[in-house]
């Protein structure tokens, strides 16, 4: 008999790839998605997801050394009809001075001006200490806002191995 086919090829992701995927398809469907950035900037983003999108890696569109197939693919892209519908729905506020008050406060800003679908977090570390108190607040008031405006609140964490004395790498697959 032939040999079995090989097991499929698993992509590793990254939580803010993972979290931007599903931002970009919502606002793809017409949804207003916020993204508060802590880590990453609005531009950097904005690259990511013209990469995503024209289906060509990112470090080649952020240094600007794309192939011909790969220019032609952006360009595309970017003469696509669908384009200004995902970037209208993909809010990005990379303000990095985030706390349990100017939180709330920015979203209810936006709520009045968008109907919201989504909120993502990125991410926890950034916009607290690791101390379980502070995470535990958080979290709650995550999940007041969640509830009060009646859309889902997705954050964003990063598990830090050095707490717990574990060797540090990359997670797996």
């Amino acid at each position: 008999p032939p040999p079995p086919p090989p097991p499929p090829r698993v992509e590793k992701q990254g939580k803010t790839a993972f979290a931007m995927h599903i931002a970009r398809y919502n606002a793809k469907q017409g949804k207003k998605v916020l993204f508060f950035s802590l880590e990453m900037s609005a531009i950097a983003l904005t690259q990511r997801v013209v990469a995503s999108e024209a289906r060509v890696p990112s470090l080649h569109l952020k240094t600007g050394r794309l192939t011909p197939a790969e220019a032609q693919a952006v360009g595309d892209f970017l003469k696509n009809p669908a384009k200004p519908l995902l970037f209208e729905n993909f809010l990005v506020d990379d303000r990095s001075f985030w706390n349990r008050t100017t939180l709330p406060a920015t979203i209810r800003l936006y709520a009045q001006e968008h109907k919201l679908s989504l909120i993502v977090l990125d991410y926890l570390t950034m916009f607290c200490p690791l101390e379980t108190r502070e995470v535990i607040e958080s979290v709650r008031l995550f999940k007041g806002i969640a509830k009060e405006y009646n859309v889902p609140f997705l954050c964003l964490a990063q598990r830090n191995r050095a707490i717990k004395g574990e060797e540090a790498k990359p997670p797996q697959a």
